[in-house]
């Protein structure tokens, strides 16, 4: 959970904010929404959840759920 928190805190300080940021929960143990809002209470992000599948599938995933255009 760490590394993932330290990538999102570079995130948070990037100064262009007109992002949609997704993160993409296939897994069971965090609750990444709770977690991430704890230690990044600024942040803006939406957690996209879905079954454990691959890299592929995870992507697609993202990618549907994306509001702005790829």
């Amino acid at each position: 959970l760490e590394p993932l928190l330290e990538l999102l805190r570079s995130v948070e300080i990037q100064s262009y904010k007109n992002i949609d940021l997704l993160i993409s929960d296939d897994g069971d143990k965090y609750d990444l929404r709770a977690e991430i809002s704890r230690a990044l209470p600024n942040l803006k992000f939406r957690v996209v959840k879905g079954p454990r599948k691959n890299l592929p599938a995870n992507r697609q995933n993202i990618i549907d759920n994306a509001r702005t255009e790829l």
